[in-house]
């Protein structure tokens, strides 16, 4: 089994978003997930000690971007429990993660004070009813990626 180089934190050269399609602009991106992964190790005569690990809940992959509320189009995404393709494209200049998930927007309102410029933050749930890789699915390419 191959294990890539990268060791140290990633920094892009280039990134960009698209929601459904349309790029957008955005001042923060956050993806994370949890597999809800159950180790339970158990003294037993057929596997001494061998540790157990089973599934102990439904995988989920949550994230929210920030970008300026220009108008009401992702929104209204929100209101109407749409779902969407999402997708990230960050690149270092050598090497290229493609992330593609299938989203359904969940958060608030936006609510300003003044006259500040009004930012729209969309936190998202990846899902899917078929599978694990239609909510999400990415694709690193660089030097290990050959191996």
């Amino acid at each position: 089994m191959a294990y890539p180089t990268i060791t140290a934190r990633w920094t892009s050269v280039e990134a960009s978003l698209l929601v459904a399609g349309s790029a957008y602009c955005v001042n923060s991106f956050t993806l994370s997930g949890t597999n809800n992964i159950d180790v339970d190790t158990k003294a037993c005569a057929a596997t001494a000690g061998k540790p157990d690990l089973r599934e102990s809940g439904m995988r989920e992959y949550t994230g929210t971007f920030t970008a300026d509320f220009d108008d009401l189009t992702q929104y209204n995404r929100y209101v109407g429990s749409d779902q969407s393709a999402l997708v990230i494209n960050i690149d270092d200049g050598v090497s290229d993660l493609a992330i593609t998930a299938n989203v359904m927007y969940t958060g608030s309102t936006p609510v300003t004070t003044g006259p500040e410029v009004l930012k729209q933050e969309s936190p998202f749930e990846c899902l899917s009813a078929t599978s694990d890789a239609a909510a999400l699915t990415m694709v690193l390419t660089n030097g290990d990626s050959a191996a």
